[in-house]
């Protein structure tokens, strides 16, 4: 239920599949399977600190620049970054993104998988409202069915949580 949400929220109700966007979509899954996996192996692995998921983030930013390069020698189109842009995607990573690594880690290193899962839902809920309150984005019927199908499932999937 929360996923369908969030897609509703994403896709405004309007899921419109491109062919030529098919290496995209492939990143995209391949992305959402491994984080799954590292969600669900984290508690099985050998313990380790959270701090790690910084050399973790740091090393997946340099596979990935390794790639850009790969691909801008492959496709003769390569664009070096302005100083500013290096700043704010270290920035990027450093702040928003690698605090939510952080703490996505430590959560469910402590938590219980299935709630923070569920709950984890509740982002594109917030940040949707955050764009209405500001008026940026319409509050239309579409975003009021994704808000409560991701409420919904959020409760069912802390149900047992809240049952105790």
């Amino acid at each position: 239920m929360g996923l369908a949400g969030a897609a509703l929220i994403v896709s405004g109700g309007r899921i419109h599949v491109e062919l030529h966007n098919l290496a995209g979509y492939t990143c995209a899954g391949a992305a959402a399977l491994s984080w799954a996996a590292y969600s669900l192996l984290i508690r099985r692995l050998p313990p380790f600190p959270t701090e790690a998921v910084g050399g973790f983030c740091l090393l997946s930013g340099m596979l990935s620049l390794s790639l850009y390069a790969v691909e801008s020698a492959l496709t003769g189109q390569f664009m070096m970054p302005a100083e500013i842009e290096w700043v704010l995607l270290a920035g990027l990573g450093a702040g928003p993104m690698g605090l939510a690594f952080f703490t996505w880690s430590a959560a469910l290193k402590r938590g219980d998988p299935r709630v923070i899962g569920a709950l984890s839902y509740l982002t594109p809920l917030a940040s949707t409202l955050v764009l209405v309150a500001l008026g940026n984005q319409p509050f239309t019927v579409i975003s009021a069915l994704a808000m409560l199908l991701i409420i919904a499932g959020a409760f069912i999937g802390s149900f047992d949580m809240l049952r105790r």
